[in-house]
């Protein structure tokens, strides 16, 4: 008995004396869900000094939630670094400090592409001829839709993205769509913005828009949905790389009601597109503590170790290290070794009047 009381007091001892963990928190772009959300249980297993959370975003939308303070994360991972001058920006206006801690560094890297059906990329003269943002504009603008490569029966050309206030992929296309409107791959002003052509070019694209979704992960998961989605839905839609990867993965291995969509290929738009590099931003907020900073690097850590970054690399990411030299064509119709042309990010004072003229097209 005496034994016994010994062993519950020691037990008690230790546990009274045992740290509590610390948390941190990250808010970060919904489309690398399938990537980090097994990997932050798998790392809250394997050790019990840090314990973190993980809550996936719309990457514009979260700028606001962090700015106002509704959300108070200890990391941010937008979709992209083209987020960071405008988060900056904004958070200087309200706070008068830096946001950021320190040069942030890539997790995992995927492209914008626009995502099309096999059959209607074909139709387009795929794979042999190359596609952009003015095939897209041109059949956005015509009143015959498909009749127009032959096949009426598709209908009218149906396209979406993501909305742009909302989320990183929309904002990348009205970006993308204005650099295609003006012939330019760097150096987009404000006086390109202001030519009638690119306005037009812009509006005619939108058009042909049904549906802005608010975040990447969830608008593929409405293209690709097995009673709802399908060519009937959307003729193409801008998405990253890794989710037309992964969708033709479970259409191959016969996942679901993948097995019965017919594949999809990305587009890597001929006038040039842009790097998801998907930054990890360590905060330097008021409500984050230096203990939490040096947890947060060693979460980073663990992301970046080669274990993690292979299994980015089965979910159809390419590594933080190695975006292009090392892939090679797919089958499923992604050209890992594309694009040619990589866009610039403009200003932020350019992507704020390039939003402004989107409200009001």
């Amino acid at each position: 008995m005496r034994g016994i009381l010994l062993s519950l007091a020691c037990f008690a001892i230790v546990s009274c004396n045992k740290p509590t963990p610390i948390s941190i928190h990250i808010v970060y772009g919904s489309e690398k869900q399938a990537w980090l959300a097994p990997l932050v249980t798998e790392y809250n297993h394997l050790q019990s000094r840090i314990y973190v959370e993980a809550t996936p975003m719309g990457s514009v939308d979260s700028i606001r939630s962090i700015v106002v303070g509704v959300d108070q994360p200890t990391v941010w991972s937008p979709a992209s670094s083209v987020h960071i001058p405008m988060a900056e920006a904004e958070w200087r206006r309200v706070r008068a400090t830096e946001l950021v801690d320190g040069a942030p560094q890539s997790l995992v890297s995927s492209l914008v592409v626009i995502a099309i059906w096999q059959e209607m990329a074909e139709a387009l003269g795929w794979p042999a001829k190359p596609i952009g943002w003015a095939d897209i504009a041109k059949l956005a603008a015509s009143e015959q839709g498909w009749a127009m490569y032959g096949r009426p029966e598709w209908g009218a050309f149906k396209f979406g993205y993501t909305h742009p206030e909302y989320s990183n992929s929309g904002l990348i296309s009205l970006v993308a769509m204005a650099y295609a409107g003006v012939g330019k791959q760097a150096v987009l002003t404000s006086h390109d913005l202001a030519d009638p052509q690119v306005q037009a070019f812009i509006e005619t694209v939108g058009q042909s828009v049904v549906y802005y979704g608010s975040s990447t992960g969830s608008f593929s998961e409405r293209m690709f949905h097995c009673r709802n989605g399908g060519m009937g839905y959307l003729s193409a839609a801008v998405l990253y790389e890794h989710l037309v990867i992964e969708q033709e993965q479970k259409r191959r291995e016969g996942r679901g009601c993948a097995a019965e969509q017919s594949p999809v290929v990305a587009i890597y738009p001929v006038e040039g597109t842009f790097w998801a590099d998907h930054p990890y931003v360590i905060l330097n907020a008021p409500w984050v503590t230096p203990e939490q900073k040096a947890a947060a690097r060693e979460f980073e850590a663990f992301l970046r170790a080669a274990p993690q970054q292979q299994s980015a690399i089965q979910l159809g990411f390419r590594p933080f290290d190695a975006p292009v030299t090392i892939y090679e064509r797919n089958a499923d119709g992604s050209q890992r070794t594309e694009p040619t042309t990589m866009l610039h990010t403009p200003s932020t004072d350019v992507i704020q009047q390039l939003l402004k003229l989107w409200r009001q097209s």
